[in-house]
C-alpha cells in the first residue's frame, strides 16, 4: 500500500537561518515518520535517517531528537557531497543494521538529484528505502517506484 502523507508548509532555506519558522514543519515530519512506522513497520527494530548537506543534517538531528522518546535505536547517516572532507573513512556500512526503518530526509526537493545521489551512495548497503520525507513535491513522481511511503510538505 502506498501512502502519501501531506503536511502543511514548506521549509525555508537555509534551514538553520529560519529554524524557528521550520521547527513546526520538522516536528510534523517526525510525527509522520512515527505514524507510518507504527502502522506499517511496527516490527522494525530501529530507524536510519539518511541525509545530505547541512540542511538535511539539521532536519535529521531534530527529527532524531523528537523520535528518541519513542524509538530506542536511531542512526543518522550523512552522505557527504563530493567536495566535503570527512574525518572518517567515509564507509557508510558502519551505521546500517538490518531490520531498521530506512528514511531519506531532506529540506526540499526540486529535481530529485540529492535523493538520487543519496541512493547511489547507499544502495550497496541498503536493500530497501522505506520512506521519503521532504518539503515540497518537485520530483517525487520520478521517485515513486522507490518509496512506498512519502511524507511531503506543501
Amino acid at each position: 500500500m502506498i501512502t502519501h502523507q501531506l503536511i502543511e508548509g514548506e521549509t525555508k532555506y537555509p534551514v538553520g537561518s529560519h529554524i524557528v519558522y521550520n521547527l513546526p514543519i520538522i516536528n510534523d515530519m517526525a510525527n509522520g515518520i512515527l505514524a507510518i512506522k507504527n502502522i506499517y513497520f511496527a516490527k522494525k527494530d530501529g530507524l536510519i535517517l539518511i541525509c545530505r548537506g547541512s540542511s538535511g543534517s539539521i532536519i535529521a538531528g531534530i527529527v532524531a531528537n523528537k523520535l528518541s522518546t519513542e524509538i530506542d535505536d536511531i542512526t543518522i547517516i550523512h552522505v557527504k557531497k563530493e567536495d566535503e572532507v570527512a574525518h572518517d573513512d567515509g564507509n557508510l556500512r558502519y551505521g546500517i543494521v538490518k531490520n531498521q526503518l530506512t528514511v531519506i530526509i531532506d529540506d526540499f526537493i526540486s529535481t530529485g538529484n540529492t535523493v538520487w545521489k543519496i541512493m547511489d551512495k547507499t544502495n550497496q548497503y541498503i536493500y530497501k528505502y522505506d520512506i521519503l520525507c521532504v518539503s515540497g513535491s518537485g520530483a517525487t513522481s520520478s521517485l515513486k517506484d522507490y518509496f512506498e511511503h512519502q511524507i511531503i510538505s506543501k
